[in-house]
């Protein structure tokens, strides 16, 4: 099985069937020189991970079969810092509430 991991929008899997895209058929076929029957990695950029058999592969068109879901994956959550000017009073209070209610990880005054 491939170490690399192939980059196919959600757009190109549809059921059990995944069809590479052209730049991503290119490398596949021209440069690593995979053909049908051998097994890849397939991302779709969500945080899933397949591992596909390729069915089909020709100089102008791969398509593949869904094997398995190898991981799912959520995105990850970004650390957020916020970081303002000192503000007189209440109203700094009112930033800490409103940020830490935003999801902002670190407030730096």
């Amino acid at each position: 099985m491939s170490e690399f991991h192939f980059y196919i929008p959600p757009d190109n899997i549809s059921g059990k069937r995944v069809i590479f895209p052209e730049d991503e058929r290119d490398h596949l076929v021209n440069v690593l020189r995979y053909g049908e029957k051998d097994e890849v990695l397939v991302t779709d950029g969500e945080g899933r991970l397949f591992r596909v058999v390729l069915e089909k592969v020709s100089s102008y068109r791969a398509v593949g079969i869904i094997k398995e879901l190898v991981a799912r994956r959520e995105p990850p959550i970004p650390f957020i810092t916020l970081a303002c000017g000192l503000i007189k009073g209440r109203r700094l209070e009112m930033v800490v509430d409103s940020a830490t209610q935003l999801g902002v990880g670190a407030i730096l005054p």
